[in-house]
């Protein structure tokens, strides 16, 4: 039984809050353990440096020491005092969801802490050996035969690396994970290999739909390929493409970051191009960011001349919506990782340890229970405003798993579509980016006298709800904007109230426009009323 069904079977509110307040509880309690983990890692390390720093005779870092011992002591201090956390489902709903934002402010907190803590005493380009002074942390950096220097890597880089390779079941005798600084430097970390060992003057580079903008700059300047370009998000057109226009690189996106949020079937696509024989590679490069982990592992391709260089935005939804620092991570044939992981080094896109040490480490429960949470909240506020019939002609509603979605029996394939709701209205008036803030300001005003979160701000994935005048193409000026809604993990009852608060916004502002339209209207029907 999918998300939509349960809402559907199951008026009653108390059912889907228990449940939610069950899961809030094991959510929360896992991040607490983790940083309880994280500051006993830390401490052991602190431990260590200093047996070390006797046993060599070596003067050691005292502030340092200090402040990293102080810093461990209190989070120490405070999780003593949070030790029992259970949400009670018949909170109401304000003080429940007051509750459940104040703990994962601590938790964000915390992970600063913990950053700190692990940090203070190190060094980006630790020493190898000395004579009187410390100028390292972790000891196995001493008398390493590898280049002591964050760009290159580090070992926190790796065991975050081989956690995320264990969490989405990546086979490392075909693929390789990897790091990197942010979600356009996984991009250009694959960029940078096709434009040295792949592309040559004049290949074709196949782009059948939308891709991120920024993505799209950056390859369609480069001089020697040519961009095909087509606007179809059918797999098999797109197979029928690719067999045509003979690519080089093809360009897919399981979900577009446009206004639509129209679906690509990669697998379909891959399935039909695995029959063919190519006689040079062909590579699919896939930015998963907007269903993180969705695709991951890839089923072992039986045509070796494809390959698949996939990158992610871990900012969004990999780093669980704490927004503390920028990531992005690449998964990308093994025979070929020793080659980008030097591109990574040389280009400084690597992700450096002060985001290794504020990454979250969840298990792939925790990971898809939030993800789910994501769906089961997009379909409910989906739904509510779909479903208002004095609304029906005059919003759009996109979701991919709400049955209006043209590509609605494709969504329903993945545990999750993410956390993004788009809207449209029919009167242009309406989505000029003035009117959207207009609406915005409603919604915000609105949720304010209910005690209900809802923040105003771009990208998606947090746990609070966020809304926002967005663009497919923000550089032009002339690009229709629309209203993008990234719906939170919040409970039910929460989610419930801000589907009911976003549906009075809608009513209320189209009420106004029409007011306003029809005002302007009789006002233009008696300037040309002939005399």
């Amino acid at each position: 039984m999918n998300a939509l069904q349960k809402i559907n079977n199951r008026p009653d509110s108390f059912y889907f809050q228990k449940k939610d307040a069950r899961e809030d509880t094991e959510y929360l309690k896992s991040r607490f353990n983790e940083i309880k983990q994280s500051t006993q890692d830390i401490q052991e390390d602190v431990k260590k440096y200093l047996n070390y720093c006797t046993a060599e005779k070596l003067h050691i870092d005292k502030s340092a020491v200090l402040a990293s011992k102080k810093t461990i002591s209190n989070v120490f201090k405070v999780l003593d005092s949070m030790k029992d956390i259970n949400l009670d489902p018949l909170l109401p709903v304000v003080d429940y969801s007051k509750l459940v934002t104040e703990l994962l402010q601590k938790y964000r907190a915390l992970l600063h802490a913990v950053l700190s803590a692990s940090l203070i005493l190190d060094w980006r380009s630790p020493s190898y050996n000395q004579s009187i002074d410390a100028m390292f942390f972790t000891l196995n950096c001493q008398n390493n035969t590898e280049i002591n220097y964050n760009r290159y890597r580090s070992a926190r880089l790796s065991n975050l690396e081989n956690h995320l390779t264990n969490i989405f079941s990546l086979d490392t005798t075909q693929n390789k994970l990897l790091m990197t600084s942010s979600g356009m430097a996984a991009y250009n970390l694959i960029e940078s290999y096709l434009i040295r060992y792949v592309l040559k003057s004049n290949d074709i580079v196949l782009i059948p739909h939308y891709i991120y903008f920024e993505t799209y700059e950056q390859i369609s300047r480069l001089p020697m390929v040519k961009i095909e370009r087509s606007n179809t998000y059918d797999a098999t057109k797109i197979y029928e493409l690719i067999l045509n226009k003979k690519p080089r690189v093809v360009f897919l996106d399981p979900v577009t970051n446009t206004s639509e949020l129209r679906m690509v079937n990669i697998e379909k696509i891959i399935e039909q191009l695995e029959t063919q024989i190519f006689e040079d590679d062909i590579y699919l490069v896939i930015d998963g960011s907007m269903i993180s982990g969705e695709l991951l592992p890839f089923s072992k391709l039986k045509n070796e001349k494809i390959k698949i260089l996939y990158y992610d935005s871990c900012s969004k939804y990999l780093q669980l919506g704490l927004d503390i620092s920028m990531g992005g991570l690449v998964v990308i044939p093994a025979p070929i990782s020793k080659i980008i992981s030097r591109l990574r080094t040389n280009t400084g896109t690597i992700m450096y340890d002060n985001s290794v040490s504020s990454f979250p480490i969840y298990s792939l429960k925790i990971y898809k229970q939030r993800m789910k949470r994501f769906t089961r909240n997009a379909i409910l506020i989906g739904k509510t405003i779909e479903e208002e019939k004095m609304l029906s002609s005059v919003v759009q509603v996109n979701y991919p798993l709400l049955k209006s979605h043209p590509d609605y029996l494709l969504a329903k394939k993945y545990d999750s579509n993410g956390a993004i709701l788009t809207f449209s209205f029919s009167d242009p008036l309406l989505n000029e980016r003035n009117s959207l803030n207009k609406f915005i300001n409603i919604a915000l005003s609105l949720a304010k006298k209910q005690e209900i979160s809802l923040v105003k701000g771009l990208s998606f994935g947090f746990s609070l709800p966020r809304i926002f005048a967005s663009s497919a193409r923000p550089e032009n000026n002339n690009a229709l904007p629309y209203l993008r809604l990234s719906v939170g993990d919040r409970s039910y009852c929460e989610t419930k109230l801000l589907a009911n608060i976003l549906l009075e916004a809608f009513k209320i502002h189209t009420n106004h426009t029409k007011s306003r339209s029809q005002i302007k209207n009789k006002i233009h029907g008696i300037k040309n009323t002939k005399i």
